[in-house]
């Protein structure tokens, strides 16, 4: 299947043995869209949704299938898109009519457009046209609230983390990613690991066979990084000092040094990346390439987080984006700049954060507070915040909260989670436990349930 492939699929996709009859199961029919995420027609709420079907289930389904592409079948591919238009109310054709006519992405908006997209036309002409970073103001706020056309979402994105990291930049040099690649990276080979390795950064020594150790002649000597251009810590673009440079590499007596046993974990994360899409389906896969050197590239750089689970969704959601060096300074921008100092490194501030949504909610929306507490239920939102809401969201909702994010900081957190809270008020009220709330709010976050504008335009964003 190729990027604008539509593929039709009799359903037994969760392995429940025998097929239903075809007669009374509706055909899916999936496709992927810009960003490589599989979507498939959900008949119930017509409507077209991100498959939680891992990527290499429905391409073992689609085997026998016939792939349609732009190149073959046309007719049939026609038939086909008039059929899924039919099916689900009219949207897929009102979209693909837009995107035909205006060239809008999957992931712009489309209210108004014609006069949203001509002000960003205006705004990259006049005041984006250099490598400078943005200055964050009112007018910069509101534009980005608006949403970032999908065309100029790498730049846009690339000046913010330009913003944010342009001290740690003149510190270490902007070419400092190829630097590490080069001379770390690529001299410590991909761990071998068995299937009993641990899941868990803090006892993920697994095998002891190990195959690479680290060179004798790339460990430095001299007490400090080489990559160290002064011994002042720099400040971010938030103004708070940043004392998490790069420390030495030392010699391990241990069979596995630091390094590989950060290497280790990545590698049996990386294939939970973002499992739902075509760019990080296989060990084989390009964007599973380019994880992996980001990955193990910040680990050399910050040796003091290394990798812990979750940061490989944040390089992924990165990379559907921006460039892989440009994708290594966003890592940077939210680890080092916009996060709480040691947020990576202590897993457990995350659940700080689900305290500081839980007083919130208690003055904001006192009503639905009560009800939680005498229903004795605690919404975690761990991976909301761990994960910078990038599991289980759809993607067109996860890339403008990460506009605001790169923009604003991690008060966009809080805000985007006691929106939806918000707007989910009367429903959670009617629920007595965790699991239907959870279930419930899962399902509105990754579904057209929940508009995006109606998000940004409510009252806490």
């Amino acid at each position: 299947m190729t990027s604008n492939g539509v593929s039709q699929v009799q359903p037994d996709l969760n392995g429940e043995g025998s097929a239903r009859p075809s007669v009374n199961r509706a055909v899916k029919c999936y496709y992927i869209d810009e960003l490589g995420f599989y979507r498939h027609l959900d008949p119930d709420q017509q409507q077209y949704v991100c498959s939680n079907i891992s990527a290499t289930t429905i391409r073992k389904s689609l085997r026998k299938s016939p792939v349609l592409t732009n190149g073959q079948n046309k007719l049939r591919l026609h038939q086909q898109e008039q059929k899924i238009s039919a099916a689900d109310g009219g949207y897929e054709i009102s979209s693909k009519a837009m995107r035909r006519a205006l060239g809008i992405s999957h992931f712009d908006r489309v209210d108004d457009y014609s006069k949203w997209k001509k002000s960003w036309d205006d705004f990259m002409r006049d005041k984006l046209t250099s490598r400078q970073p943005v200055t964050l103001n009112r007018e910069l706020k509101a534009r980005v609230r608006s949403g970032i056309p999908h065309d100029y979402r790498c730049k846009v994105w690339s000046a913010m983390i330009r913003m944010r990291t342009h001290l740690i930049r003149s510190q270490f040099g902007d070419d400092i990613y190829e630097t590490i690649l080069r001379d770390f990276v690529s001299k410590i080979s991909i761990p071998h690991y068995t299937k009993n390795d641990s899941n868990n950064n803090s006892s993920s020594s697994g095998s002891k066979q190990v195959n690479g150790a680290i060179r004798e002649d790339i460990i430095p000597t001299g007490g400090v990084s080489p990559y160290v251009k002064s011994n002042r810590s720099p400040k971010t673009g938030d103004g708070h000092v940043e004392n998490s440079r790069p420390k030495e590499i030392r010699r391990s007596k241990s069979p596995e040094t630091y390094l590989e046993k950060c290497f280790k974990q990545i590698e049996l994360d990386l294939l939970r990346t973002l499992p739902n899409n075509v760019n990080f389906e296989n060990p084989n896969s390009e964007g599973i390439r380019r994880v992996r050197r980001v990955l193990r590239a910040y680990a050399c750089f910050n040796r003091s987080v290394g990798y812990c689970q979750g940061m490989n969704r944040l390089a992924a959601m990165s990379l559907l984006v921006l460039p892989e060096e440009e994708a290594f300074w966003c890592l940077v921008a939210i680890i080092q700049c916009i996060m709480p100092k040691d947020y990576y490194l202590k897993p457990w501030l995350a659940q700080v954060d689900c305290c500081v949504l839980g007083d919130l909610l208690e003055k904001k929306m006192p009503k639905l507070h009560r009800h939680l507490a005498h229903n004795d239920i605690q919404l975690t939102l761990f991976t909301w915040f761990f994960t910078i809401f990038v599991d289980g969201f759809r993607p067109e909702l996860m890339l403008r909260i990460w506009d605001c994010f790169l923009l604003e900081g991690d008060k966009i957190l809080f805000r985007v989670a006691l929106s939806i809270l918000y707007i989910s008020q009367d429903e959670l009220m009617k629920m007595n436990d965790f699991s239907t709330m959870s279930s419930h709010l899962g399902r509105i976050v990754s579904t057209r349930q929940l508009e995006t504008e109606q998000l940004f335009e409510g009252e806490y964003t």
